[in-house]
């Protein structure tokens, strides 16, 4: 019976053990969080996301119900007081946008790494505001936000935090004086532009006018153009169709005059030589022929014609 207790006993240690071990050492870390292990009060490893081991007793986990957020995290520093280089004071609202790359070092290397992260801002602010004008801030924001990121960027790597960017949410001037001088300049100077684009749309319309009457001008100095141009057309046609009228009635007349002509010369030997009959002294009866009479009458009536 004895033997029987103390096997019995030996199991049930052994299962303890085991459900000790595993309570202890398997250690679940959720997405986009790690753990540090220190083994004998030491840092060790880093446990990252997912199901991982340690040696019970001997390694341990300091913030095992706090762990530290790899993703990007915000900081927000609201009514950060500074001074411009014109000596106006400003209050300014920032943004900054940053991830840790590091578990240990932010652990390890500073005590509290946001308060930190925000001092470096608020330090490196003021020194590069200092440089400015309250114009040139409103002018340069982007820039200066960027500009602040890239300062506080060096010095946080050695945290094992990685700035990602700075943003200028807000920026209040808190001289009262100052801010109404700035609203009667804003005041002018939209006055200022909304005189010069009306000038430079009086000025596009007298353009477009101008235009418009000189398209107009040329549209009707076209088609006065194009009337002359079909009224020369219109002449020249008309004198050709003339000479040719007048070319073809002179042809005709030309060929009439040269028939006329030959005609007459015919029938004028005709009665010559019928007088020359009548007058012969041998001659007492003449016979005309009745050709010959009608070549009288045509000589006649051909005589009369060119009379």
């Amino acid at each position: 019976m004895d033997a029987v207790s103390s096997m019995s006993l030996f199991w049930i240690v052994l299962v303890v053990a085991l459900i000790i071990f595993a309570t202890k050492g398997i250690v679940q870390v959720p997405q986009s969080k790690v753990l540090l292990v220190e083994r004998l009060g030491k840092y060790t490893k880093t446990l990252n996301s997912g199901i991982n081991f340690i040696i019970p007793f001997i390694d341990s986990i300091p913030d095992r119900s706090n762990p530290i957020d790899i993703s990007e995290m915000q900081l927000s520093i609201a009514n950060q007081n500074v001074t411009s280089a014109d000596n106006v004071r400003i209050v300014l609202e920032i943004q900054a946008f940053y991830r840790i790359t590091d578990a240990a070092h932010f652990k390890y290397r500073i005590e509290d790494g946001r308060q930190a992260i925000k001092t470096t801002i608020d330090a490196t602010v003021r020194a590069l505001v200092g440089r400015r004008t309250l114009d040139q801030l409103n002018a340069d924001r982007l820039q200066l936000a960027s500009e602040i990121a890239e300062e506080v960027r060096a010095t946080s790597a050695t945290w094992g935090v990685s700035m990602n960017r700075v943003e200028i949410t807000d920026v209040q001037v808190v001289d009262q004086e100052f801010a109404d001088s700035m609203r009667k300049q804003a005041t002018a100077e939209r006055e200022r532009r909304g005189t010069i684009i009306n000038a430079e749309a009086e000025a596009q319309r007298i353009r477009l006018e101008a235009e418009a009457d000189a398209h107009r001008v040329r549209l009707e100095s076209d088609a006065l153009l194009y009337k002359a141009q079909k009224e020369a057309e219109a002449i020249r046609v008309t004198a050709e169709a003339e000479a040719w009228a007048l070319s073809t009635k002179g042809a005709s007349l030309e060929a009439e005059g040269a028939r006329f002509a030959q005609q007459s010369e015919i029938l004028r030997a005709q009665v010559d030589a019928l007088q020359s009959l009548g007058g012969a002294d041998n001659s007492k009866i003449v016979v005309i022929p009745s050709d010959l009479v009608q070549t009288a009458a045509s000589m006649s009536q051909l005589l009369r014609k060119s009379a």
